[in-house]
């Protein structure tokens, strides 16, 4: 219950700002925006879409239920004589105090009915435990050692020739501003570096750090952390995870530790496991040797 405060709070007040999209401008868009997502969210569930995923829908209806609840809070607190706010209605002051006036009269007993449902469904949604399917879905997070790692390149390296390879998170970073860098799924989100990750042996990837046939240039960094290296490498939402290391083999991840890949910078937390004393979190910059592949190729 308690972790669903925020949440009760805000939806109070949207059905306490929600009847004010009706006499404000564009509030049938509004209405039509928070409508059409619920509408989206029934349909997935019902009909089990792998597609329209039911658990993102709450982050799409935040927006439009953040509009409504800035009615709600503005006619609460703000503005409690409704004077800024009528002046921004299109219907007169009698009409809309007159719609408003019958709303709110209730009698005695429909308030205390009222009151216990509404307490009653509270505590019963507080305490109940909703099902939901289990889904691997991709590593999102950044972490600091990612922030100060990326902020590092800016600093020190061209953006006019760095093309960084790297997963789906840490590209997207990388390529926002300030920074700008252009990745090897800048031009087409799916058009990534794939084999990069998992090869043991340079003809199997070289085709990839050369760019052949690819929509980007050649690669001149690599840019890992602890979740690619440990976990998976996502490199698109149209591949399967690629994965560097298990619990018998670290080839995908030991071959950049050899030509042609020259480690050119680590940031690493302080916290250090206390079994392997290793940072706990940790990216690295390697840069690709073309001068070195030019010569053996």
């Amino acid at each position: 219950i308690i972790y669903s405060i925020p949440l009760i709070l805000i939806f109070s007040f949207v059905v306490a700002g929600y009847r004010y999209t009706f006499f404000i401008k564009n509030g049938f868009f509004i209405r039509g925006w928070l409508l059409g997502i619920l509408a989206s969210l029934i349909f997935g569930v019902v009909i089990k879409s792998s597609a329209i995923l039911p658990d993102r829908h709450p982050e799409y209806i935040s927006i439009p239920i953040s509009i409504i609840s800035v009615l709600g809070i503005g006619v609460i607190f703000s503005d409690p004589d409704f004077q800024v706010l009528l002046s921004k209605l299109r219907l007169k002051k009698d009409l809309i105090t007159s719609y408003f006036s019958k709303k709110v009269i209730i009698s005695h007993k429909k308030r205390i009915l009222a009151s216990t449902i509404i307490v009653g469904l509270v505590i019963t949604n507080g305490l109940s435990v909703y099902p939901s399917f289990f889904a691997i879905g991709p590593n999102e997070s950044i972490t600091k050692e990612n922030i100060n790692t990326i902020e590092w390149m800016f600093e020190n390296l061209d953006i006019n020739t760095t093309v960084i390879a790297s997963d789906h998170r840490l590209e997207r970073y990388a390529e926002a501003m300030p920074y700008n860098f252009s990745t090897t799924g800048k031009i087409s989100d799916l058009d990534k570096a794939y084999n990069l990750w998992g090869a043991e042996n340079l003809e199997e990837y070289y085709d990839e750090l050369n760019g052949t046939n690819r929509n980007y240039s050649r690669i001149t960094h690599v840019l890992i952390d602890t979740s690619m290296k440990y976990n998976k490498v996502h490199i698109g939402e149209n591949f399967e995870p690629q994965y560097m290391t298990n619990e018998t083999w670290t080839e995908g991840y030991d071959k950049f530790s050899k030509q042609p890949f020259i480690l050119i910078y680590r940031n690493e937390s302080e916290a250090r496991d206390t079994i392997t004393d290793e940072a706990i979190s940790w990216a690295e910059v390697y840069a690709v040797n073309w001068t070195y592949l030019e010569t053996i190729l």
